[in-house]
């Protein structure tokens, strides 16, 4: 029997989709039709995927076009970019940080970040953050921005910047307009607000504000030039001046008690308030009187106050004028007075005067005779010689090339040579001249190391600039030296007994008491001298001291890789790391 089976929908058409079959052997019609009907799929996929490919390859072309597409910033974006503003400023708790953004269209803001809060606070325009040593207030300006600037000039108007009180407990902000600066008390219980000088004034001081911080109280000062606190109790140093110099004084506060104590008034300027360290003795000059053609160079006298805590304390005066142990043609100059630790000397400079008092050429010596000049007009051998040649002449017996003169120029007009006055015996001591002018006091202000590097400046043309490097006594002047010929010497110990410096490349310690010396870095395996640098000099540079510890008692010095602590007593080595120095992290 044969049975006919055909199959169904479009494969009908088709005479390959009719089947027979014989007896018991029977074909599955269904999945016949299944495969052919895969395989026209097939053929229909294989016509399209090109087509299929290539609208996918415009698209992702198009895709990537725009992508690309860039658009130039326009002025507004450029706020958008931001760079911190220094590191930022802990409070003593270590609870809060201030932090300054500074932005390119001059919007600046502070940021106030709490460990306890998620987000930090923002304040426009803030700058100049600082804490109280208690951690209790936040002081910080608020400045002007830059479209309100321009409005105010334009105006002429003076520009003002507005200080900010933050207690941090509260949020509570308080805000003063019209202050140029402010200093908090070292305990944080009060803060000095100084604020601007009157339009078109140019000579005298402005008001000064005293705040009590616990109630909120204020006293006024006016013709305050500067002012410093005591770091050892609530004692406030003005100076006070005047446009006319009528009235000009140093003037304390007692800021608990609200007493003021009047410490030199003369009709004269005063400046360089120097409050010694954790006490409460201070140091000022006052400008000798002169002309105003002088002002360049005036000479000083010096005020020294012990124990301002006692209303009964005398300053001594110092004025060298007339003054047999001071030396001749030398002046007292504007450099800051330095206390010696225990308060018992001060330390200043001195330097000759470029003009000396009633000095000044005479008129004869400037006029010139009348048959000298021609009748034409025309400029006069002696009156052309005084023209600038308008070349640089160096000399060879320059020891610096005429560059390095011009750049150290400035550095030489200020250069002084440091001398002590030894308060309860007046006595005057001089340290350092014309051959040893480099002097640095040692901590605790009995000893000085002072350099000499005169001797080689012909050497250092050609090489590096070496010294010999003495120790001074600052009592007596009497100096020792130490070391001749030398390059690199890196000051002395915390606790002023030690000078280090490095020699033949390895480091030694200099003991200032016995005048012995110890090698520090003998036998070491560690690298301490940099000899990667590729320097053509008979010495490389040492890689440096990482610090001291508490006592003073050891150093830790850097290898190339590692760090050490060296016992500076006995010599015991200790390395704190196997290759992986903080240097080189």
């Amino acid at each position: 029997m044969r049975n006919w089976v055909a199959t169904k929908g479009p494969a009908a058409a088709n005479r390959d989709t009719v089947l027979s079959v014989h007896g018991e052997r029977c074909l599955d019609a269904d999945a016949k039709a299944r495969e052919l009907l895969g395989a026209g799929m097939l053929r229909l996929a294989m016509r399209i995927l090109p087509l299929v490919c290539f609208v996918a390859c415009c698209a992702a072309f198009g895709a990537l076009c725009t992508a690309q597409e860039k658009r130039p910033l326009q002025a507004e974006h450029y706020g958008q970019w931001e760079s911190l503003r220094g590191s930022g400023t802990l409070s003593p708790d270590g609870q809060w940080l201030a932090y300054s953004v500074s932005r390119s269209n001059g919007k600046n803001e502070l940021r106030l970040k709490g460990i306890a809060k998620d987000a930090p606070e923002v304040f426009a325009m803030g700058t100049a953050a600082r804490f109280t040593d208690d951690s209790r207030f936040l002081g910080y300006m608020i400045g002007v921005s830059e479209d309100e600037r321009e409005k105010l000039t334009k105006a002429k108007k003076p520009v003002h910047n507005t200080f900010a009180l933050r207690e941090l407990a509260t949020d509570k902000t308080v805000e003063i307009a019209g202050v140029s600066s402010f200093r908090f008390s070292e305990n944080g219980e009060y803060v000095a607000l100084h604020r601007y000088k009157k339009t078109g004034q140019k000579k005298g001081g402005s008001d000064l504000i005293v705040r009590d911080l616990s109630n909120g109280s204020e006293m006024c000062f006016g013709n305050v030039d500067s002012f410093q606190w005591s770091e050892a109790a609530n004692l406030l140093a003005m100076v006070i001046d005047t446009e006319d110099m009528v009235g000009g004084s140093v003037t304390l506060l007692h800021a608990d008690t609200g007493k003021l104590r009047v410490l030199d008034s003369h009709k004269a300027r005063y400046t360089s308030l120097a409050w010694r360290e954790d006490a409460n003795d201070l140091a000022f000059w006052r400008i000798t009187d002169h002309k105003p053609e002088d002002d360049e160079q005036p000479s000083h006298v010096l005020i020294a106050c012990r124990g301002l805590t006692n209303d009964m304390s005398l300053p001594v005066e110092y004025d060298h004028v007339g003054r047999a142990e001071f030396p001749e043609g030398m002046r007292i100059v504007s450099r800051a007075p330095q206390w010696h630790d225990d308060g018992k000397a001060v330390f200043f400079g001195i330097r000759p005067w470029d003009l000396p008092p009633g000095s000044e050429p005479s008129a004869e010596s400037e006029s010139e005779p009348a048959s000298s000049k021609p009748a034409n007009g025309a400029k006069s051998l002696r009156d052309s010689l005084k023209d600038p040649a308008g070349v640089d002449v160096w000399h060879a017996k320059d020891a610096r090339i005429i560059p390095q003169q011009k750049k150290q120029a400035g550095r030489d007009r200020q250069k002084s040579h440091l001398c002590a006055l030894w308060l309860d015996q007046r006595k005057f001591v001089r340290l350092g001249d014309d051959i040893v002018d480099s002097i640095a006091v040692l901590e605790g202000g009995n000893h000085a190391i002072g350099r000499d590097t005169d001797r080689h400046e012909r050497e250092a043309m050609f090489g590096p600039e070496l010294s010999d490097v003495y120790v001074i006594n600052t009592r007596t002047g009497e100096r020792t030296r130490i070391l001749e010929r030398h390059k690199f010497v890196f000051g002395g110990s915390p606790d002023g007994k030690k000078v280090l410096f490095v020699r033949e490349d390895t480091w030694h310690a200099y003991d200032v008491a016995s005048g012995k010396t110890r090698a520090l870095t003998a036998g070491l395996t560690g690298n301490f001298i940099d000899n990667q640098r590729g320097v053509l000099t008979d010495e490389n540079r040492p890689y440096g001291i990482a610090g001291w510890n508490k006592d003073a008692s050891s150093v830790f010095l850097h290898s190339r890789f590692d760090l050490w602590e060296i016992t500076l007593r006995n010599g015991n080595v200790q390395r704190h790391t196997n290759g992986l120095s903080l240097i080189h992290i």
